[in-house]
């Protein structure tokens, strides 16, 4: 006798994976499937669409139906799904050869995901200046859950940008799509509205730190290292401007 869970596993898989299993035979089933696929497919869509614009509608469809076969939503609603799909995208076959289509996809993303997330009070910078040099050091800053840091190789943020504009083909013309490293913060600005920059030299090492939890300290020495005329004082004015510290401290 087949369990419930068993009834259920089933069941989710020929809606996914049509004429799989048991019930593709009807007809009832057969448009209820369709309209499940259509659904998730379009969130997808929906999350990734300058994704979509580069591969073309025809491919991103594909591409869409194969990840929503794959990787069926695990929770109750769609404004979280979506996550895996960034590394779906690096390994599937018929758009392995645009290297920077994944990072594309993480930028989006991370836009869809600072754009949901639960925000508190942004840092204070005076606070920080009540705090005595070497304890001042060992603070451990903290990234805003609506704030994300992002490595890429690729020229993503302008390359989104380019999709914004009227002449689009004329905006992508204008893109060096040369590979250098790239750090980028995106981060929610207001209640509607996603900042995305791409973080000067300096600014880029010391997000990244932060960012993996070291002390300010080592966040300035990262910050050096990668360009020795990084003025602390004015680069946390810079950073803190943008909304992406949280005004608690992590915990060391």
């Amino acid at each position: 006798m087949t369990t419930l869970a068993e009834f259920q596993r089933n069941y989710a898989q020929d809606l996914l994976e049509p004429g799989l299993g048991n019930y593709a035979g009807s007809a009832g089933y057969r448009i209820h499937a369709r309209n499940v696929r259509i659904s998730l497919s379009q969130a997808i869509a929906d999350c990734f669409p300058v994704t979509s614009a580069l591969v073309g509608e025809t491919c991103f469809a594909a591409m869409a139906g194969a990840f929503v076969a794959a990787y069926p939503p695990r929770q109750g609603w769609l404004s979280g799904y979506g996550a895996a799909f960034p590394d779906f995208v690096s390994a599937y076959p018929p758009v392995r050869e645009l290297a920077y289509l994944p990072d594309l996809a993480r930028l989006e993303w991370a836009r869809m995901a600072v754009m949901a997330a639960i925000d508190g009070p942004c840092l204070d910078l005076g606070l920080l200046a009540t705090i005595e040099g070497d304890t001042l050091l060992e603070t451990h800053l903290s990234i805003r859950s609506c704030a994300m840091v992002l490595t890429t190789r690729f020229p993503v943020i302008a390359l989104w940008e380019a999709h914004q504009q009227a002449d689009i083909s004329a905006a992508l013309a204008r893109i060096d799509f040369s590979e250098q490293n790239r750090t980028m913060l995106v981060v929610r600005a207001g209640q509607k509205h996603v900042l995305a920059v791409e973080l000067v030299r300096g600014d880029d090492a010391f997000m990244r730190a932060v960012a993996y939890g070291e002390t300010l300290a080592i966040a300035w020495e990262s910050a050096v290292r990668s360009s020795s005329t990084y003025d602390l004082a004015q680069s946390l004015t810079r950073l803190a401007a943008t909304g992406a510290f949280d005004e608690r401290e992590r915990n060391a």
